[in-house]
């Protein structure tokens, strides 16, 4: 593959997130570090462990166990018992099919940095994923699409949303729905030689009875299975009750931490748009008939269902104490659980995760925690062969094309003018009719006759002209249209639906196309590159492809 380095600015990526990556303006003072490389290697080697690591090594085996092979799972959670041992985290909701792009670049990215850092520090480094599995919106998630010339050619997975009243992870994929949804799936996609060993891929990751996060993280685990990952997760039994106290200090410290969340948050939006909303609570109750619901609380009191169910706050601290899965973390308390459980070192996320974790920064110490080192996943957008020959006949660089299709469009039609060949006939036609004229006035035409033969002559030769004229005007017209629906599918690939390429795409039309190890070669390459914490925009064009 060739990849090639663009300034992340030039992309539509939101100026927190920018400003931070770059160490610019106001959002670095927000954390408790400097976002470069040699501050991640310092935090790494500093950092110590405060929990027993053989409960935390036995809950993520737990956890592990339905993804992993047996043999891969003891050596990664022994490695976890080593003093020496820290992790880098990602995390993302469960997805149908592993979701888009920034699925894999999030991934992608811990994995690279955490090679790195094994090899620059004195530490084992393993790469964590965490499955955001106590999210309940299945619309968000039952989605895949693709480009398709100039068209985005979306799937859906149709599931009964008033059976949803959980954490959406817990959901068993629909047998039969499945079956139809992903057969129409992959027969929309172009059947290469890859297609068969990723199908099968897929279908021993989504089995009979599997529930959306086993499937979602059995197929991270197949198609990275040479890589030391391990999974992560808040909603399961072991992990609440080991991290009990968390969960009462977010009860019994809620007043204090909503305050200073709005605190923080206000200092931030001075210069910033604010990411996520400060509620009453950081925490979800479980009602076994309603579902996942927000708990408010006000003066030591707490309620969900606008007051249906009530407790004052002794009688939800001994929920957390003594049931504390039915309890679950917000935006602000999942990274802080996360935190908690794993020898954590650093979160690598998306503008969004910056921005957020950049809120709560002041909340770490409520919990006895330190905040852990925060950097940017690979951003990346996929130049597929048949869209660099398209590129290559139009005049525009690959961040133009983020600019309106119409825009586009004109921009081209200005330098490749039809007027531009009404020009050069006309040219020609008034210095015809100058020399015929120059010509009549000479002793060659002093017959009348002649005269008028040479003026019919000339009229037959203007006619011809015209036909000319028209022929060539057809043909610019032809070729412009052709350049228009060149730049459309340009724009479409690059930028399908106006979004980033990373945030629709599925990648599993990418796998299908290049090889189910497509992305070993990006990790190898990332592994050697100058720019360990993805402070670039990355385009990134397979060398070959089936059915361009």
């Amino acid at each position: 593959m060739k990849t090639r380095k663009e300034p992340l600015h030039t992309f539509p990526y939101p100026a927190f997130f920018l400003d931070y990556i770059r160490s610019d303006g106001k959002a670095a003072s927000y954390f408790q570090h400097r976002h470069t490389y040699k501050e991640l290697c310092k935090k790494v080697e500093k950092y110590h462990y405060p929990h027993d690591r053989a409960d935390m090594a036995s809950i993520l085996k737990d956890i592990n166990r339905p993804f992993l092979p047996e043999t891969s799972l003891k050596e990664r959670c022994n490695l976890l018992l080593d003093p020496d041992t820290v992790t880098l985290t990602t995390g993302q909701q469960t997805t149908l099919l592993g979701g888009t792009g920034l699925t894999l670049y999030k991934l992608i990215s811990t994995i690279v940095l955490s090679e790195r850092l094994s090899k620059d520090t004195s530490r084992n480094v393993l790469p964590v994923f965490w499955l955001a599995d106590e999210d309940h919106d299945i619309e968000e998630i039952s989605s895949v699409g693709y480009v398709h010339g100039e068209a985005f050619v979306n799937h859906t997975l149709q599931y009964n949303s008033d059976n949803v009243p959980h954490a959406v992870s817990n959901l068993k994929i629909p047998e039969e729905p499945f079956d139809t949804f992903l057969d129409a799936f992959f027969s929309s996609l172009p059947e290469t030689d890859f297609t068969a060993a990723l199908l099968k891929i897929v279908r021993d990751s989504y089995r009979k009875g599997t529930t959306y996060d086993e499937a979602f993280a059995s197929l991270l685990s197949r198609l990275f299975a040479g890589y030391p990952i391990l999974f992560a997760k808040s909603n399961h039994r072991k992990v609440k009750s080991f991290c009990k106290p968390v969960l009462s200090a977010a009860i019994a410290k809620a007043t204090e931490l909503k305050a200073s969340l709005e605190e923080q948050t206000a200092v931030i939006s001075k210069h910033y748009k604010q990411q996520a909303t400060v509620t009453d609570s950081l925490l979800f109750y479980h009602d076994p008939e309603k579902g996942r619901l927000k708990l408010n609380q006000s003066n030591g009191q707490w309620s969900v269902d606008h007051g249906r169910i009530q407790w004052d706050q002794k009688e939800l601290l001994d929920i957390s104490e003594e049931k504390p899965w039915l309890l679950s973390p917000n935006v602000f308390l999942r990274p802080i659980l996360q935190d908690y459980i794993l020898p954590n070192v650093a979160y690598i996320g998306g503008p969004a995760e910056i921005a957020y974790h950049a809120q709560m920064a002041t909340i770490y110490s409520f919990f006895d925690q330190k905040m852990p080192f925060l950097t940017g996943r690979l951003t990346a957008t996929v130049i597929e062969p048949g869209t660099r020959r398209n590129m290559d006949r139009l005049p525009f660089h690959p961040t133009d094309y983020l600019t309106r299709l119409e825009d586009l469009e004109q921009t081209y039609l200005r330098n490749n003018d039809s007027k531009q060949v009404e020009e050069c006939f006309s040219n020609w036609k008034n210095d015809l009719a100058k020399m015929n004229d120059e010509m009549a006035d000479t002793r060659c035409f002093d017959d009348d006759g002649l005269k008028k033969q040479a003026g019919a002559m000339m009229r037959q030769f203007e006619k011809s002209m015209d036909k000319l004229q028209q022929k060539v005007l057809q043909g610019q017209r032809k070729k412009e249209e052709t350049a228009l629906n060149r730049i459309s599918r340009v724009r479409q690939s690059l930028y399908p639906e106006n979004q980033l390429q990373e945030r629709k795409v599925a990648f599993l039309y990418y796998l299908n196309k290049y090889g189910v190890d497509f992305y070993s070669e990006w990790i190898e390459h990332f592994v050697q590159s100058e720019d360990p914490l993805f402070t670039n925009h990355f385009l990134i064009e397979p060398l070959s492809g089936k059915n361009e």
